[in-house]
């Protein structure tokens, strides 16, 4: 798995409680374990105003993953 503390340096991680039945279940398909890794402990992310990274229990302007 990535070093996500290392990629998201500055970020400190904390706990996202998301229900991924619910989430696979309206994307229709499967998520990978690393993202699912990723989105239990950092929120949505933008870097370097290139690459948006959506989150599945996102509340802000940032993608949220199901929409």
């Amino acid at each position: 798995m990535p070093d996500y503390p290392k990629v998201f340096r500055g970020t400190q991680p904390s706990a996202q409680h998301i229900d991924w039945a619910e989430v696979e279940t309206r994307l229709g398909i499967p998520l990978p374990a690393d993202y699912r890794e990723y989105a239990e402990s950092y929120p949505a992310a933008n870097i370097d105003n290139f690459l948006n990274v959506p989150h599945p229990s996102c509340t802000n302007d940032a993608p949220n993953l199901v929409g």
